[in-house]
């Protein structure tokens, strides 16, 4: 099952990686400092599974695109994304983020708490300020 987690995980990076199906820029993680100056925070969630599996997300916004951040604890990547927003009967209201075109991350609330729904896992997700995630960064 752990082999299966990397390959699906190592799957989808590759997915944000992939130039043949890019519609715009996917950038260097090395260059965070490029791509994310004059960039505003919007929002970041540490967001973790009843099994063990964590990732952290953080939102962008520039004045030309939006970036979107994400670190599996292994890897990490930037991209640019956008939102869409709407209703299931078993979620309710949710919000999309699409990379490259295709859907990549599920969020919704449930009362009070914010969850993630990736590669058919629910993570629950704890909200992070600008100064966390620049601590996070600094170790990639």
């Amino acid at each position: 099952m752990k082999k299966k987690n990397l390959f699906v995980t190592g799957l989808c990076l590759l997915f944000i990686f992939s130039t043949g199906l890019t519609s715009g820029p996917v950038f260097a993680a090395n260059e965070s400092g490029k791509y994310l100056k004059d960039a505003r925070f919007l929002v970041a969630v540490d967001a973790k599974t009843d099994t063990g599996k964590e990732m952290v997300i953080a939102m962008y916004d520039k004045k030309d695109k939006d970036i979107l951040y994400v670190n599996d604890s292994k890897n990490h990547a930037y991209a640019e994304y956008f939102l869409d927003e709407g209703y299931s009967s078993d979620v309710g209201k949710y919000q999309d983020i699409y990379v490259n075109n295709e859907p990549l991350f599920r969020f919704f609330n449930e009362g009070k708490k914010t969850y993630l729904i990736f590669d058919n896992d629910i993570y629950t997700c704890e909200h992070l300020d600008s100064y966390e995630m620049s601590q996070i960064m600094s170790y990639d």
